[in-house]
């Protein structure tokens, strides 16, 4: 086999003057990036770039040892290519209109993950066929390269870290002797930090894969010590699919489910990894024990059913709530595993060599991986345009449910496919008005700090009921306070009710989600308090609105209620929604003053971490006083810069 994997001598003068022009080009993008110029302030020409400068280097990097050759450069300069119309593609639509270039400065992780998880996949391909002049190959040869590959990077990621720790070292010596030429080298000249980390990972992948021999004994291994965790990972799958098994009745009467799709896709992605640690290349025909070996072989088609469970779940979400970007990669991880599981429970049928046809699906399924990977940075699979599409449509069938989350989500977290269908929603006459009334004033919420502020749901009020309580008795609710409370209640319901998130429970209509949560309903056995209370001392109260387990702060400003801040409840206050209502009827609430005063200095105001109430000299303990009844309400945070509320 390592006959066969032997390929032309290498050159370290290729990986020099690659690693040198990938810093320069690291380092111009990056620094237009941050001066707002050319190209970093183009969404495509910034995207475009920075691929070219992370992913080509490596790919250069793995065909060193074929570059004499014209065909190692005909596929550089195809993935080059293809790179440019993927990243072109991404800069062009990831954004909507008019927005910063990418928020907070953060590059595009995303696309380049993609663009390296396909080339790691086709990589090994490439190596083959420049090995043996052909494309078709078998799974031994797939396998070693792979793994080749796989160490190298992360050896050589190592051994630039090392590098780089010993060059910081170097900096602090001389530093701490009055030279610190070494740390403005390193750390205050631009670029030159980039430059010398590509010429580092550079020349660490060129030594680690002049040591092939020394890669194939440790990964050996590795993976011989990987294969005796089959055991334990088939021990929980058998455990958790007989239990699973027993509850599927009842879950699927309720609709519910009790695990998350993320966490079954976990337990098969890992027992598949496990699964090819034991097989390796093949090459061995009994990796264990032939009792355990069969009982391994016998356990490997639960991956199937716990793969088909993971896929209802995510069904279920995407049936109601329709696909967001999250759910796009979801929906192609989640085919993934299926396809492999499938792949493994048929491989497992073959006794003897032992599940020799995993070598066989591995290699069509890394085509299927490959494939896919590379249609999500197309249009054909592009996750926000997947995502826009579905939610536009949910939307536009509406019947009544649809909160501030809805609009906002087409106008800034879906890209420009997001917008274009945001701008057809409001433009339609075939959609609902309520549905294009919302399109359009979200169309006008231009800063994306600013969605918070946006407020429009189509929420019915009829949909919440919510019955108020004034306190103090005899406390008037006016009713420009009354639709605020009613607006904030609104917009919670129907965000949460439309896109759960983390709760257990999928529910798919406020008059549902409010069912299940005590003290959020605002029925009429169980009203909502709104409490008067003047917390900054100026004369005028404001109101304090309690909801479940969370509250907010309205303040009159110029004859209108605004939302100025949030309260809390303290662990010793009342736990229940009932026993805070009780509690609040008897006036058993009070605005406590700050026992510590806050340091200014200038326009800069000073969060001190100090205990609640202070231990003064003389006097007794805090822990000697009695804890105080009722509810401690804080008044709205201060601003850090200037102390503004």
């Amino acid at each position: 086999m390592e006959a066969e994997l032997q390929a032309p001598s290498r050159s370290i003068a290729y990986v020099l003057v690659v690693a040198m022009l990938q810093g320069l080009l690291l380092w111009w993008v990056i620094r237009t990036q941050n001066l707002g110029i050319w190209p970093g302030n183009t969404h495509a020409w910034h995207a475009t770039l920075l691929s070219l400068a992370v992913i080509l280097a490596p790919v250069i990097y793995g065909l060193t040892p074929w570059t004499h050759g014209v065909r190692a450069w005909g596929i550089v300069a195809l993935i080059a290519a293809l790179a440019v119309v993927s990243s072109w593609h991404f800069g062009s639509h990831e954004l909507p209109p008019g927005a910063a270039l990418w928020p907070s400065n953060v590059p595009p992780f995303a696309l380049l993950l993609v663009q390296v998880l396909v080339l790691f996949h086709a990589l090994p391909f490439i190596q083959i066929y420049l090995i043996q002049g052909r494309w078709r190959c078998g799974y031994d040869l797939l396998f070693s390269r792979t793994w080749q590959n796989a160490l190298q990077l992360g050896l050589a990621a190592l051994f630039t870290s090392i590098f780089w720790a010993l060059l910081m070292l170097w900096a602090e010596l001389f530093k701490m002797i009055g030279l610190p030429f070494a740390q403005v080298l390193l750390t205050q000249i631009p670029g030159y930090s980039l430059i010398v980390l590509a010429l580092g990972f550079g020349v660490g992948f060129y030594l680690v894969g002049s040591a092939d021999r020394l890669l194939a004994v440790l990964r050996q291994q590795v993976l011989s010590l990987l294969k005796w965790l089959v055991p334990v990972a088939a021990l929980i799958l058998v455990a958790f699919a007989i239990a699973l098994l027993l509850r599927t009745p009842a879950l699927l009467a309720e609709h519910r489910h009790v695990i998350r799709a993320v966490w079954l896709l976990w337990l098969v992605i890992v027992s598949i990894y496990l699964l090819n640690a034991a097989y390796q290349d093949g090459s061995v025909a009994t990796p264990y024990p032939v009792l355990l070996g069969r009982l391994l072989r016998w356990t490997t088609p639960l991956l199937v059913v716990l793969s088909a469970m993971a896929a209802y779940d995510l069904w279920v979400r995407v049936t109601a709530y329709g696909l967001t970007t999250s759910r796009v990669w979801a929906v192609v991880v989640t085919a993934t595993t299926f396809a492999y599981s499938i792949g493994y429970a048929l491989a497992s049928r073959r006794a003897n060599p032992w599940m020799a046809p995993i070598g066989r699906a591995n290699v069509w399924l890394a085509l299927l991986v490959i494939a896919t990977l590379s249609l999500t940075l197309s249009p054909v699979l592009y996750p926000e345009r997947l995502a826009a599409r579905s939610q536009a449509a949910r939307l536009a069938r509406s019947s009544g449910v649809a909160g501030p989350a809805d609009f906002m989500a087409l106008r800034f977290d879906f890209g420009d496919y997001g917008y274009q269908k945001l701008k057809s929603l409001a433009a339609d006459k075939a959609t609902p008005e309520s549905i294009r009334k919302g399109a359009q004033l979200a169309l006008q919420v231009n800063d994306r700090q600013a969605r918070g502020k946006f407020s429009y749901t189509t929420v019915p009020e009829s949909a919440i009921a919510m019955v108020l309580e004034a306190i103090p008795a005899g406390a008037q609710i006016d009713d420009a306070l009354r639709r605020k409370i009613q607006e904030k209640g609104a917009g919670i319901i129907a965000r949460v009710a439309i896109d759960p998130g983390d709760d257990p429970h999928d529910v798919a209509s406020p008059a549902a989600y409010t069912k299940n949560k005590p003290g959020l309903a605002c029925v009429t056995d169980d009203p909502c308090p709104v409490v008067f209370v003047d917390l900054d001392n100026d004369g005028q109260v404001e109101a304090v609105v309690f909801r479940g387990t969370q509250a907010e702060v309205f303040q009159k400003q110029f004859a209108e209620w605004q939302e100025v801040g949030s309260a809390f409840r303290p662990a010793y206050a009342a736990t229940t929604p009932q026993e805070l209502l009780s509690q609040l009827r008897k006036g058993g609430f009070q605005a406590v003053e700050r026992h510590w005063k806050m340091l200014k200095i200038g326009r800069e105001l000073l969060r001190l971490e100090l205990p609640e109430e202070p231990q003064r000299r003389g006097k007794s303990s805090p822990l000697e006083r009695p804890v105080p009844q009722g509810i401690e309400i804080q008044p709205p945070a201060l601003h850090p810069a200037d102390g503004r509320e």
